[in-house]
């Protein structure tokens, strides 16, 4: 799969397809206002992909993303447009190839995806075995209830822990600001 993530960006036939399919979409008439999607104003911004990672084809990702921006805009010049990238990972650089401050400069706000679970940040089997998302495993004077309270300090701890790297990883993002 990553390979022909990779390939999306760097083949013309793909990205040719890809933006005949975006032109389709913006110039779309919604059937039940009458009014065009470049037009609507209840439509605020447009994202170019979920999630889109450059996989070691960084500099083809980089020129998707400015001829993608330059061409929506042509085509909805009064809405935004987002990436729809996930932000910065804790996946590995070479994985991802991701700098969300480079790969945002011709975008209009940078759009994040959080996966605490995904990332490692948040045990969820401690908090689900807890019973702080299912209900109790048992009555207060149970061995249940003693396992139970261990695991709500383990929840407790790696739900801080998660809020924490969240929080963090937030902070890092609102700063993000287009290269001058």
């Amino acid at each position: 799969p990553r390979r022909y993530t990779k390939e999306f960006f760097v083949r013309s036939e793909p990205r040719r397809l890809y933006a005949e399919h975006v032109r389709y979409i913006v110039q779309r008439t919604n059937s039940l206002t009458g009014v065009a999607y470049r037009d609507d104003p209840t439509i605020m911004a447009w994202e170019l992909a979920n999630e889109p990672r450059p996989m070691k084809a960084v500099a083809a990702f980089r020129d998707w993303i400015g001829e993608t921006v330059a061409m929506v805009r042509s085509l909805a010049p009064h809405h935004l447009v987002s990436l729809g990238g996930e932000g910065a990972t804790p996946l590995p650089a070479a994985y991802v190839g991701i700098d969300v401050r480079a790969e945002h400069a011709h975008l209009d706000f940078v759009g994040i995806h959080l996966w605490p679970a995904n990332w490692g940040w948040l045990e969820p089997v401690a908090v689900e075995a807890s019973g702080e998302s299912s209900g109790s495993l048992g009555g207060p004077n149970s061995s249940a209830a003693a396992a139970n309270a261990t695991l709500g300090a383990a929840a407790n701890a790696s739900l801080a822990a998660a809020l924490r790297k969240a929080k963090e990883y937030i902070d890092v993002h609102a700063a993000v600001r287009p290269p001058a």
